[in-house]
C-alpha cells in the first residue's frame, strides 16, 4: 500500500484501497453477504463458478487513475493529492507531473550516458544532449557512479560533480559545478558537504569558485569521534570545534565549555557579559562605561535586579573602588571603613616588616618604604619610615607601638627620641613660625644648648643642671653701665596674687607686669600673638645688684662720715680728760 516516488516523499495509499483489496482472492475470502467485499450478487455468482472450476476466486482487477497530481483507485475510497509528495525542482519554468505508461514517459526521452534531459523552448518538449556549452540541465541517475552507492551526474565532463544517494557503505554525496560554489562529498575530494552513512555523520562545506578557496567547514565522524571542527582556511586552522560537550574558537580541542584561542571581543552596546548563578541568583556584570572608554565590574546579590559598581578602570589609567562618579587619584578607594575592616590593608606572609613603596623614575633607584611590623608585644610593634639612595639607608623615623617616636633611630628610649647628626646647630631639634624670625634650635651635646638662628641664647649645664644664659661680649653692642636704679626699685610692688587659671587658688608672689613697665621696660615684654604682657625675673637680679651697689656706695660714704666722726670724738674726749 506504500507509493514511493523518485527524490519525492512515500505515500500510504490504504486509506483508498477498497474493503475487499486489490489482490485474487481465495473463494474463503469472499464474503456470501458481499458487504465486505463490495461485490454485487452476478459477482458472487460469478464467484460460486469460479471456486468451483478452480478453488480460485479471480476478483476484477483495479487501476490506478492520475488526473493532474490527483491519484485514485478503481472502485476505491476517495482520491489523495499528490502535488504535496512529490519533489520536481522547477529547472525549466514548467510545472506539472511527467506521466507515463510504464514504459515510456509522455514529452521525454531517454538519456544516455553523459548525457542530461534539456527543456526545448521551441519545442516545448524535453530532448537528450550533453552540457557542454552550458545551460541548466537536470541530473542523471548513475547507481555505478560511486564506489558503494548511487548518484545524480550533473555534468559529462572530467570535472563533472555528483549529488548521490549513499549506499550501506555510506560513501556520501558531492557537487562540483566547475566555475561556483561547489559542495564536494566524502570520497573524491578534501572539501565539501559529506553525506549520511549508516555509522556516521559528516558535514562539511568548502566553497570553490574559480580554482579559489573560498569559506570552508569541515566535520568529523559523529559516531566515532568527539564532535565537529569548522576551518576557516585550507591550511587547517581551526576556527571552531566541538566535542565531549565543550566549544573551542581557534583551538584544535577546547579543554572547558567554553575555550578561545584568540582574541574575545564583546561589543558592549549591545550587551554585556555576565558570570554567576542563574535564576536570579548572585552574579558578576563585566561592561564599560562612556561609549566603551572605562571598564566597569557591577555586582548584585541573589534576587536583586540591581547591579551596583564595585571597580571600574578608567581609559586614562586611574582605578577606583565603589562607585564614585569624580574620580580625584591615580587609585581611588571609597568606603566607610572600621578598625577591623579598613579601605586598604597590606598583609605580609611570616613574621617581617609588610611595606609600600613610594619612588620615581628620576630618582636613580632611591626609594622610601613605609613599613609595619605587628607584634603582641607592643614595644617590638614598629611604624619605620625608611630611606635608601646610592649613599646608603637607614630608618629615618620609628613609631613603637606602645607610642614612642624616634628620630634617625629605630630604637626610641622616650616618647621621642631624636638622634643627631652631630652638635652643631640644626642637627638636634628646630621651631619654625614660617615668618621673618628666625628658628630656635635645641642641640644635645654636654649642655642642652638654645640657639636663635645661629647665635647661642643659653644652655643647661649638664653637671649642675643650670641655666646658663649667653653674655659673650662679642654676642653684644654698645654697652652702657646701668644708672641708679635704687630710686625705682624702692617704687617696686611686690605682690602675691592668685593666677585665674589656677584652680587650686595657690597663692603665688611676684610682680605685676603693667606696674614694672614704667619703672623698668626692658625687663616688660609683650607676646605678640597673646597680646599678653611678661616680666623678665631673671633681669631683676641684675636690678637687684645694681640697686646694691648703689646702696653699697652709701653705705661706705656713710661710714667713712662715721669714722671721721668716731676720730673727733676720741680727740674732743681726749681734750676733755686733761
Amino acid at each position: 500500500t506504500l507509493l514511493e516516488i523518485t527524490d519525492g516523499t512515500g505515500v500510504d495509499l490504504s486509506a483508498i484501497i477498497p474493503p475487499g483489496g486489490t489482490d485474487d482472492q481465495n473463494a474463503a475470502e469472499v464474503s456470501y453477504d458481499n458487504v465486505a467485499s463490495g461485490l454485487a450478487a452476478t459477482d458472487a455468482q460469478a464467484a460460486i463458478d469460479e471456486l468451483a472450476t478452480s478453488g480460485v476466486v479471480d476478483t476484477d482487477d483495479q487501476a490506478l487513475i492520475l488526473t493532474g497530481d490527483v491519484l485514485t483507485i478503481e472502485d476505491g475510497l476517495g482520491s489523495i493529492d499528490l502535488s504535496a509528495y512529490k519533489d520536481a525542482p522547477d529547472l525549466t519554468t514548467q510545472t506539472g507531473l511527467l506521466q507515463g505508461d510504464g514504459t515510456t514517459i509522455s514529452g521525454l526521452v531517454g538519456t544516455a550516458d553523459n548525457q542530461v534531459a534539456k527543456w526545448n523552448n521551441a519545442t516545448n518538449t524535453w530532448a537528450a544532449g550533453t552540457d557542454e556549452t552550458g545551460g541548466l540541465a537536470l541530473p542523471y541517475y548513475d547507481e555505478t557512479s560511486l564506489d558503494n552507492g548511487a548518484a545524480f551526474h550533473t555534468h559529462n565532463t572530467a570535472t563533472a560533480g555528483r549529488y548521490g544517494i549513499a549506499g550501506s557503505a555510506g560513501i556520501g554525496a558531492e557537487i562540483l559545478p566547475s566555475n561556483s560554489a561547489g559542495v564536494l562529498g566524502h570520497g573524491a575530494g578534501a572539501h565539501g558537504v559529506y553525506g549520511v552513512s549508516e555509522n556516521n555523520f559528516w558535514a562539511g562545506v568548502q566553497g570553490v569558485s574559480n580554482s579559489v578557496n573560498g569559506v570552508g567547514v569541515q566535520g568529523y565522524a559523529f559516531g566515532g569521534g568527539v564532535g565537529g571542527h569548522f576551518y576557516t582556511t585550507t591550511t587547517g586552522v581551526a576556527a571552531l570545534t566541538t566535542g565531549r560537550g565543550n566549544v573551542g574558537i581557534g583551538i584544535d580541542e577546547p579543554e572547558m565549555k567554553m575555550h578561545v584561542g584568540g582574541d574575545l571581543f564583546v561589543q558592549t552596546d549591545l550587551g554585556e557579559l555576565v558570570m554567576g548563578f542563574p535564576e536570579n541568583g548572585n552574579q558578576w556584570q563585566f561592561s564599560t562605561l562612556g561609549a566603551g572608554a572605562d571598564l566597569q565590574f557591577d555586582s548584585k546579590p541573589i534576587g536583586s535586579n540591581v547591579f551596583d559598581t564595585r571597580f571600574r578602570m578608567r581609559q586614562g589609567g586611574e582605578f577606583q573602588v565603589g562607585d564614585i562618579s569624580s574620580i580625584s587619584a591615580w587609585a581611588h578607594i571609597r568606603n566607610n571603613s572600621t578598625i577591623i575592616k579598613p579601605n586598604l590593608k597590606l598583609e605580609e606572609e611570616g613574621n617581617d616588616f609588610a611595606r609600600l613603596e613610594l619612588t620615581n623614575n628620576a630618582s636613580g633607584g632611591a626609594f622610601w618604604h613605609v613599613a609595619g611590623l605587628p607584634s603582641s608585644t607592643a614595644a617590638n610593634a614598629k611604624l619605620n619610615f625608611y630611606f635608601r639612595n646610592a649613599s646608603g639607608g637607614g630608618d629615618r623615623m620609628t613609631i613603637t607601638g606602645n607610642g614612642q617616636v624616634g628620630i634617625n633611630t629605630s630604637n626610641p628610649s622616650a616618647r621621642l627620641t631624636i638622634n643627631q647628626a652631630g652638635q652643631e646647630v640644626g642637627t638636634g631639634l628646630s621651631f619654625r613660625d614660617g615668618t621673618a624670625n628666625k628658628d630656635w634650635h635645641i642641640t644635645h651635646g654636654f649642655a642642652l644648648m638654645f640657639h636663635y638662628g645661629d647665635e647661642l641664647r643659653g644652655f643647661i649645664n649638664a653637671n649642675t643642671g643650670a641655666y646658663t644664659s649667653a653674655s659673650d661680649k662679642r654676642l653684644k653692642s654698645e654697652i652702657r653701665e646701668l644708672p641708679d636704679v635704687l630710686e625705682r626699685v624702692s617704687l617696686l610692688k611686690p605682690s602675691s596674687y592668685i593666677f585665674k587659671a589656677d584652680k587650686s587658688r595657690t597663692r603665688a608672689i611676684g610682680f605685676v607686669a603693667q606696674e614694672v613697665q614704667p619703672l623698668f621696660p626692658e625687663l616688660v615684654s609683650e607676646s605678640g600673638d597673646d597680646d599678653i604682657l611678661g616680666v623678665n625675673y631673671a633681669g631683676f637680679s641684675v636690678v637687684a645688684i645694681r640697686a646694691i651697689q648703689k646702696q653699697q656706695e652709701i653705705i661706705s660714704e656713710q661710714s667713712r662720715m662715721i669714722s671721721k666722726l668716731e676720730e673727733r670724738l676720741q680727740r674732743l674726749e681726749a681734750v676733755i680728760t686733761k
